[in-house]
């Protein structure tokens, strides 16, 4: 296990060691990122919740926060039930509440712990020997409390919103920039009926969120439990909020979370009524009912949206601790960071549900519907470097320098090379080689490689500087054609010289790094044939490397020198007429001038439809005899295609034609 903490195992929304296949199953797979960064203590993410407790998992992971409960009315101070309004405490009294006590016949629950389960998520302490680990355990919890017992006010939540990212608030000190939050998390919210109604109550929340966008803090919020349309949830569908959706441990949609086109992302927030308790999320609580009992602090088992939320913020987290800084790029980088939705499947298109008493048939794919946001939060996909590139060859003039590209987290498809000499860029056209020149002796050569994916392009890696470029002779190869056929000798003649020294030593005709023909220079001169076979059909750059005797080594630049492939014949003979009753059989003869044997495929057409797919031996010496199928009556135009090699060209046959009757 990547962490010694005895709950992990059971964290399958952070790994899930479970499964192989894929591996860590449809988790977050935080602990491919922690290789890089379990998050920076100087990022900060502020839980808009019920409060926090103490519990030994948060010991260090909490910095100052706020109770954001206003108490202007008595029915706000009934809702704080600590007795007073907004104050620096933002410990958690409960959230509690009898049968009544918050409208009439409410229902009675016990208190929640919210909060602290949602802070437990983001930033649980790693490798204490105890408990869990959060997403990101190196990050710090800013817990700001916005809800009591009977849920909270939107003025107390954009207050909230306010605060924790650096806005002023009447009454309350500002924070500096170092101390606000730069991710906002709100596991709360509420679902409208109508669209009038959300566009209401997202007004005041928009204009918050954009306050705190420009303030640089990104703000995530559950897309919402009641199984129902999240384009009406408040906060998470209005401007400035990224709505986070419910998925389970098998990767489909919880049966229970909103679902919408205003969903950007989904996370792990179990579903423990399809898939069973298992699949709920662990996280941090409290044995009380009411009020907190001391040194009650256990783990416990929730889900939904608000456990999918925290698991987005905590990703923010970590991508602010590998220094993005603009709010706009952690957006598109969370993007790149989602995971295709869990392929379709027909048993939960349909997935029975039982609840109340009744069944409820539920499509629960996300793939294939615009409902479940852009994927599934995956942290292995980050394309971010675990270690260098290294620039591989000996630093010598005219031999080209190669780059590998180190670890990542996950390796890019395509990457982009800026080479540097002496630490001053002088080389960015993509090219993962470079080969010095003359010019070029004394000097260092380090190359920065980015990712080609444009989210994580700024995610660079730079690689240690060579030794300096050695002096060596001027060599120079003359003799090679522009063009030239497959198994056609080439002479070349290599010149070495120090200033106006003959240079005499070993010489290598090469091609990257494969030698094609060697001699000697003899007073600075050598003739060298290379072999007809040597070369490779297309283009063939081609270079001499003095390789040193009484010289330093050296070499000359790269001449790229174009093999056409031999010439193809392909020739027919077949029957002018069959019975459709019968078979025909045709014969091909392959002629390639200097090839005993050509191979390749052979493919036979009648029009335009292919009838027949085989393969030209060697053993067969150019020649195949070829059983067609039964034709049709009448007339059928028949033809030969011959697939050829690197070094033999592709030749389609004549027509020859043949009638069934």
């Amino acid at each position: 296990m990547p962490v010694d903490d005895p709950y992990f195992s059971k964290q399958w929304n952070v790994w899930d060691s479970a499964s192989k296949s894929p591996a860590g199953g449809y988790s977050v797979k935080a602990p491919s990122l922690w290789r890089v960064t379990r998050g920076s203590d100087s990022v900060r993410v502020a839980v808009l919740d019920t409060g926090i407790l103490p519990h030994p998992d948060l010991d260090g992971q909490t910095v100052p926060g706020y109770d954001m409960i206003s108490a202007d009315s008595p029915l706000a101070l009934k809702n704080a039930g600590d007795g007073d309004g907004r104050d620096p405490n933002p410990s958690d009294p409960g959230d509690w509440a009898t049968r009544g006590f918050c409208y009439r016949n409410s229902p009675a629950y016990p208190s929640s712990w919210h909060g602290t389960f949602v802070a437990g998520q983001i930033a649980a302490k790693a490798d204490n020997g105890l408990g869990i680990t959060g997403v990101a355990p190196g990050v710090k919890i800013q817990p700001v409390r916005v809800l009591g017992h009977c849920g909270g006010w939107d003025s107390d939540i954009i207050a909230g919103m306010t605060w924790a990212s650096g806005g002023h608030v009447d009454g309350i000190t500002d924070q500096t920039a170092d101390e606000k939050a730069r991710v906002v998390n709100l596991s709360l919210g509420y679902t409208y009926d109508t669209k009038a109604e959300r566009d209401e109550f997202c007004t005041p929340y928009a204009a918050a969120a954009s306050a705190a966008r420009d303030r640089g803090s990104v703000l995530v919020a559950a897309a919402g439990n009641d199984g129902a349309n999240a384009n009406l949830a408040v906060p998470a569908s209005c401007s400035g909020f990224y709505s986070v959706g419910a998925t389970s441990g098998r990767g489909f949609s919880a049966s229970y979370s909103n679902i919408g086109s205003s969903v950007d992302f989904s996370a792990p927030g179990g579903d423990m009524l399809v898939e069973g308790t298992a699949d709920g999320i662990v996280s941090l609580g409290n044995s009380g009912q009411t009020g907190a009992v001391a040194d009650g602090w256990k783990y416990v088992r929730y889900e939904g949206t608000s456990m999918a939320a925290p698991q987005i913020s905590a990703a923010a987290a970590l991508l602010y601790s590998l220094g993005t800084t603009q709010v706009n790029d952690i957006g598109d980088e969370l993007r790149a960071l989602m995971r295709p939705h869990r392929p379709y499947s027909s048993t939960y298109a349909r997935k029975a549900i039982k609840y109340d008493g009744r069944t409820y048939y539920i499509n629960l794919n996300c793939s294939g519907n615009d409902w479940c946001g852009a994927g599934t939060l995956d942290l292995s996909r980050a394309e971010v470097p675990l270690g260098p590139p290294v620039v591989v060859g000996k630093p010598t003039i005219g031999e080209p320098l190669t780059v590998t590209r180190g670890p990542w987290v996950r390796v890019p498809a395509h990457v982009s090379y800026e080479w540097y000499r002496d630490g001053v860029q002088f080389y960015n056209q993509g090219a993962g080689s470079y080969s010095p020149t003359r010019d070029d002796v004394g000097h260092t050569f380090s190359v920065r490689i980015a990712p080609g994916t444009y989210a994580f392009a700024r995610f660079t890696s730079m690689s240690e500087p060579t030794v300096p470029v050695a002096d060596g002779p001027t060599v120079t190869m003359t003799g090679l054609p522009e063009t030239f056929r497959y198994g056609s000798t080439q002479t070349v003649t290599v010149t070495a010289k120090d200033g106006d020294v003959p240079a005499d030593g070993m010489v290598e005709i090469r091609r990257g790094t494969v030698v094609l023909a060697k001699g000697a220079t003899t007073n600075g001169v050598a003739t060298i044939a290379i072999p007809g076979t040597a070369w490779l059909r297309g283009q063939n750059a081609v270079r001499a490397a003095f390789v040193g005797a009484d010289s330093a080594a050296s070499s000359s630049k790269s001449y790229p020198d174009v093999l056409i492939a031999l010439p193809t014949s392909v020739s027919t003979s077949l029957p002018t007429s069959v019975r459709y009753t019968s078979r025909a059989t045709l014969v091909m003869k392959v002629n390639v001038p200097g090839v005993l044997a050509p191979t390749g495929p052979v493919r036979v057409y009648d029009g335009s439809k292919r009838i027949v797919s085989t393969v030209l031996y060697s053993s067969q010496k150019g020649t195949r005899s070829i059983l067609l199928p039964r034709l049709s009556k009448g007339y059928h135009d028949i033809k030969v295609s011959f697939g050829g090699d690197q070094y033999v060209a592709n030749k389609v046959s004549a027509v020859r034609r043949i009638r069934s009757y």
